[in-house]
């Protein structure tokens, strides 16, 4: 009996753990917005569309719904010129690593489509600003790893940096319809630790009792 009921501390321990892992935070507030350049010679009329450009659409889960950041574009020497960019807020702070998902509509594109778009996702703890990677539309997804922590998430557009202006047909940028924060899983393994630690913690008190 006293077997089971160390082996239920430990399960109910790593079930709790892994509750933990699970927990995913989406945007929920729109620190900054900046919207950069949009082509009217390539646009076909949508840089004249309100809904394009309302950063409310980048916060909540995936919906179909988006944000065109706008193309950043850069000076001669480099510098950047006008930045297109997005600061979300998730309503807590993070003081662990996390894994930073972005969903774009147009993820996923035919290998031979020229509409390639990307972005630079940073992390922002105390006013600074650290950068996590890019992420690009040519595949099926985007994550990136925030491996310190912070309190917001910055997205600012690259596709011109990334592809240069012969290489894109893109007239707005990266489309931000949603950014997610998850705890980086904690493999199998893992729990099965915990839950024999909880257990062998639970056996211990027990003994001292005795």
């Amino acid at each position: 009996m006293n077997i089971l009921k160390v082996l239920s501390a430990g399960g109910v321990l790593a079930l709790s753990v892994g509750a933990a892992n699970a927990a995913t935070y989406y945007a929920t507030d729109v620190i900054a917005s900046d919207p950069g350049f949009c082509d009217t010679t390539r646009d076909g009329g949508a840089c004249s569309k309100p809904s394009r450009y309302n950063p409310d659409n980048a916060k909540g889960a995936p919906d179909g719904r988006f944000y065109s950041l706008g193309l950043t574009t850069y000076n001669d020497d480099g510098s950047v010129d006008d930045e297109g960019s997005i600061t979300l807020g998730f309503g807590t702070t993070f003081p662990t690593q996390q894994d930073v998902s972005v969903w774009e509509v147009t993820y996923n594109i035919s290998p031979t489509s020229r509409h390639r778009e990307a972005v630079d996702v940073y992390a922002i703890m105390g006013g600074v600003e650290t950068l996590l990677g890019r992420l690009t539309n040519l595949n099926g997804g985007g994550k990136v790893l925030a491996g310190m922590g912070f309190e917001y998430i910055k997205l600012v557009d690259a596709t011109l940096n990334e592809f240069g202006q012969s290489g894109t047909t893109s007239f707005d940028g990266f489309d931000v319809d949603s950014v997610s924060v998850a705890p980086v899983p904690l493999p199998a393994a893992g729990l099965m630790l915990l839950a024999g630690l909880g257990g062998f913690g639970v056996m211990r008190r027990r003994q001292k009792k005795a």
